[in-house]
């Protein structure tokens, strides 16, 4: 394994491989991991996830900081790299991820929709997972497979950052979620 990568990199979750070029000897929960542990008799560390994590919690803010630095004086030389600035961070910011599950297009797919539509969310990826589609999405995004419609009607399940809000099945409760 490259030691500038751990074993995150072959990890179905995004939120796992992100961190898989983080300077920690990271394992997924897994066989592996517990039987590392007992054959070099170490303790198990469990991370909760992003909260916990120095790298992510710390460092990335401090990397932050030296970027503004490096580039704060030209941006009051030239306001108008500001807004080339802004538009690169823009892409590179997490988008928000909205997966609306649906059984039938008839039974509140369309106000889903429209609430999504209506809103034109930038940075926002919209997946659409029904019967015909369920297959081909489970195999592009894998976390896709367990989404499924709640109280047989569309359900939407909106991601943002490294956690998803538990699904909905109401119009407003997804717009509520979305802002």
């Amino acid at each position: 394994m490259n030691p500038k990568i751990n074993r995150l990199a072959r990890e179905n979750s995004p939120y796992l491989r992100q961190h898989s070029t983080n300077p920690v000897d990271w394992y997924p929960w897994s066989e592996e991991a517990f039987e590392q542990a007992t054959r070099k008799n170490l303790p198990v560390f469990l991370s909760i996830g992003y909260s916990t994590c120095h790298w992510c919690h710390v460092r990335y803010r401090e990397l932050a900081r030296t970027t503004l630095s490096a580039f704060g004086g030209m941006l009051q030389r030239s306001p108008p790299a500001y807004s080339y600035m802004l538009t690169g961070l823009m892409l590179e910011a997490e988008a928000t991820l909205v997966v609306i599950v649906t059984d039938s297009e008839k039974i509140g797919l369309k106000e889903m929709m429209g609430v999504v539509r209506k809103n034109n969310l930038l940075q926002t990826i919209l997946l659409l997972k029904n019967p015909k589609s369920a297959r081909d999405l489970a195999r592009i995004a894998p976390y896709t497979f367990d989404m499924d419609v709640k109280e047989g009607r569309t359900t939407a399940y909106v991601c943002k950052g490294q956690s998803c809000a538990p699904p909905v099945n109401d119009p407003r409760e997804l717009e509520n979620l979305l802002f």
